[in-house]
């Protein structure tokens, strides 16, 4: 029957959305270091489709490169909706109703403040590449092999400007605990990056937590190119290769809301490339330009990943809402928690198409080439399938309701239309359900809500190399650097969070012997 529900749900959420107002996703993938052809290709294009080979080569690069985002806006709304958000209490006189309840992370009824998101993210990048010119065993056949060792640092800065602490206000008897108690912290920025206990909320917020900078260093999988030119002229190639990404990343752990990932996420991949390339321009045999095309399109395979998610019913958010713990009779056994502690789940995670393609124009004259051109990348949007779920008829939404009654025994009240934005206290009666508990379940819960959406972005670049050809050496010497400027190409629907991915741009320098 479990499996029946998590089938069910597979299915579900990616068919039939319904009408939720989703304005933000709980996890965030960036572009995989490693899948970017630009770097593989800039600077070596004279040597990799050399039409007058007879024998075995290899080619050795080392491209280090530095890569920050610049639109980093787009992220916090890609988290949030938006870059500001108000926190406020229950007790807030004419509190707005867009603000986000501060009772839920251990902060006063009468708290109130704004924060303000700057999200951070910057790799540094050593590509290690080996290309291996098989022409001796037939012309235009080769094997490619690369891996970009990363350094990720991912950060979520808040600016928080507090109004009110609200530290004279206490929670009243009944609400967290059977006496009144002081509400423990004083900022958002405390509640989301450290875990105070209080009242009946001993279990400590455990996954999308916001803590300061978070740096990583990895190998961002290890790409393998088997191919063959099998037109290869002086005027041009055509070619075919099979493209396979060992996974060497991390995966998805769902602790922190902003991680640092290396790599696409720990998929294998599978795939199949095409490349040419025409001489559009010559003269004097010292000078020429010409056209190149090169385009890969990999399936990214299911990969074992911890997401959190949301709850269909309760929106944007409720993740974070507290919950309260029952036992097998329905009983509130004075134990509260955030939702995200048990909607943070196992699942199967994969991407149906990744596509990367260039279009570069590559002059040469003597020693010194010049590349510049367009680069595409386009990733379906995940699909996910739960590996677990929900303890049924154990939890359900304390909201703002009581966990004890007048007389100290614990209070079974449920709040099942509880949302991230909480309402007045005042109307507590008014939302209780009625009977209680109300317990919420595995079907409940929005998968949607922790797959990362469908992303496509642009990317202009240039290369400037120079090779030592004169060397009376064995092996030819050449260097170079660039850059590129990446910009975020998809429109985002009304119903969507503003942007799946974010404008970056990045500085490198490129080192290569062949022989």
């Amino acid at each position: 029957m479990k499996r029946m529900v998590l089938i069910s749900l597979c299915m579900t959420s990616f068919f039939t959305h319904g009408n939720l107002p989703l304005r933000g996703r709980t996890y965030f993938s960036p572009r995989p270091q490693g899948t970017n052809s630009v770097t593989t290709l800039v600077g070596v294009t004279p040597y990799i489709y050399d039409p007058y080979r007879c024998s075995n080569w290899s080619m050795w690069t080392l491209n280090l490169a530095y890569v920050t985002a610049f639109t980093t806006h787009t992220i916090a709304q890609y988290f949030f909706g938006y870059n500001t958000l108000r926190f406020s209490g229950s007790m807030v006189a004419e509190r707005p109703n867009n603000d986000i309840l501060a009772d839920y992370f251990g902060l006063s009824q009468t708290f109130e403040s704004t924060v303000l998101i700057e999200p951070r993210l910057q790799n540094v990048v050593a590509q290690f590449q080996g290309y291996f010119g098989l022409d001796g065993l037939a012309k235009g056949l080769y094997f490619n092999i690369y891996a970009p060792l990363t350094w990720v640092r991912s950060e979520l800065k808040l600016k928080e400007t507090v109004n009110a602490t609200g530290i004279l206000t206490p929670y009243p008897a009944n609400y967290m605990s059977n006496v009144a108690i002081p509400a423990p912290l004083m900022s958002v920025e405390e509640a989301f990056k450290r875990t105070v206990p209080f009242g009946d909320v001993q279990e400590p917020l455990r996954f999308g937590t916001i803590a300061g900078p978070k740096t990583l260093v990895r190998i961002a999988d290890v790409h393998m190119i088997f191919g063959w030119n099998f037109l290869l002229q002086d005027n041009g190639h055509v070619g075919l290769n099979i493209h396979a990404v060992a996974p060497t990343g991390n995966r998805s752990r769902a602790v922190y809301l902003f991680e640092p990932i290396a790599g696409n996420g720990h998929h294998w991949e599978l795939g199949l490339g095409a490349s040419g390339h025409v001489r559009i321009w010559e003269k004097d045999g010292d000078q020429d330009l010409c056209l190149y095309v090169d385009a890969t399109i990999t399936h990214l395979f299911s990969s074992l990943q911890r997401r959190s998610f949301d709850l269909c019913k309760n929106g944007f958010g409720s993740r974070y809402i507290l919950i309260k713990q029952f036992d097998g009779s329905g009983a509130y056994i004075r134990s509260s928690l955030p939702a995200i502690n048990r909607t943070t789940l196992f699942c199967n995670v994969s991407r149906p198409v990744q596509v990367d393609f260039t279009i570069m124009f590559g002059y040469k004259h003597c020693d010194v080439s010049f590349d510049f051109g367009y680069n595409g990348w386009i990733v379906s949007r995940e699909k996910l399938c739960l590996r677990e779920g929900i303890q049924p008829n154990t939890y359900g939404f304390k909201g703002i309701q009581n966990v004890t009654l007048m007389s100290g025994a614990a209070s079974q009240a449920t709040e099942s239309t509880a949302r991230l934005h909480g309402t007045n206290f005042a109307f507590q009666a008014l939302l209780t359900d009625n009977p209680s508990p109300v317990f919420i379940s595995t079907a409940d819960i929005n998968v949607h809500s922790g797959a990362a959406h469908m992303a496509f972005t642009h990317k202009l670049f240039a290369h400037l190399n120079y090779a030592w050809q004169d060397i009376c050496w064995n092996a030819e010497p050449f260097f170079g650097g660039g850059g590129d400027v990446e910009f975020v190409g998809e429109k985002p629907r009304n119903d969507t969070p503003n942007k799946p991915f974010m404008g970056q741009w990045s500085i490198w320098i490129k080192a290569g012997l062949v022989y």
